[in-house]
């Protein structure tokens, strides 16, 4: 769960080249009219006369580095991507009141699980830790009516109200909800599911992660999709002032085991750090 519901790259403190002085910032469409700033103002869709990309060339050369987001580039990254539907967007704005909102994913984040299941053609997903429901709302969605989600979480209240947002949603009938604890509960698929999902996302308890990765090489089939959230550790997973961190150390053991059992991964650097890697065949 992510500590960050905007990217950990975000810095709005710096202004693009491109953007003229006056110019509204980039926002996130959402279908029926609502959205997001990147700032977390809420706002209605914009006019045709919003920003439009410049024609001259920008002052600065392209990097080939990860570049830091300022507010108005992430802005734009969420107007960029697929909009958001009514109903995930309701549910983000009211999450974003919850005491412990920073849990949320990034709307960019629920942007590229559409993209993902897309491309890999997934249609079962496994997930570790439900929250409020917005990043399962966002695979039930786009997995289909024939599709299947599978959410594990401890927690029977959180549940309860990720249940209800299901139902407002549409979606309940996509979603089966787990009451237990993340290990217990994946371990409990096996006998009858072993090998049966496609994708899984993991956004639970850190220090138990590598174990997270191991069943999923079990509950999922050859060539599947694992994404692992919050690698970056809210941005210090790489300062050795935090070297001691749980979470931290927990992230490097992830990386280590990644080394041995996933020959082809990735980390992308989105939010708070999005992990990712394909069940081997061999495994």
């Amino acid at each position: 769960m992510p500590w960050r519901q905007r990217s950990l790259l975000h810095d709005p403190s710096r202004k693009p080249s491109a953007q003229a002085e006056g110019d509204p910032p980039y926002s996130l469409l959402v279908e029926g009219g609502a959205g997001c700033r990147g700032d977390g103002a809420a706002f209605s869709t914009p006019s045709p006369s919003a920003p439009s990309i410049r024609s001259h060339p920008l002052p600065s050369p392209m990097s080939r580095d990860t570049i830091h987001l300022d507010t108005p580039t992430l802005d734009f990254v969420r107007a960029f991507g697929t909009p958001e539907p009514a109903a995930l967007a309701a549910l983000r704005l009211e999450t974003a009141k919850h005491p412990q909102a920073e849990m949320q994913i990034a709307a960019e984040q629920g942007q590229l699980f559409r993209l993902l299941v897309a491309a890999t053609g997934a249609t079962r997903v496994l997930e570790a830790g439900t929250f409020t429901g917005y990043s399962s709302l966002v695979f039930a969605e786009s997995v289909g009516p024939a599709g299947r989600v599978v959410t594990v979480d401890a927690d029977a209240d959180i549940q309860a109200h990720a249940r209800d947002r299901a139902a407002a949603a549409g979606l309940a009938d996509r979603i089966d909800y787990l009451t237990s604890d993340g290990i217990a509960g994946f371990e409990s698929l096996l006998p009858e599911h072993a090998g049966s999902f496609d994708l899984a996302f993991l956004d639970a308890d850190k220090h138990r992660m590598t174990r997270y990765c191991e069943l999923c090489c079990r509950l999922l089939r050859p060539g599947g999709l694992v994404l692992i959230d919050n690698v970056f550790r809210d941005g210090r997973i790489a300062d050795p002032a935090h070297a001691d961190d749980d979470g931290v150390r927990a992230m490097w053991a992830v990386k280590a085991w990644l080394e041995q059992h996933a020959p082809t991964r990735a980390l992308i650097p989105i939010a708070d750090g999005l992990g990712a890697f394909v069940v081997p065949d061999s495994h």
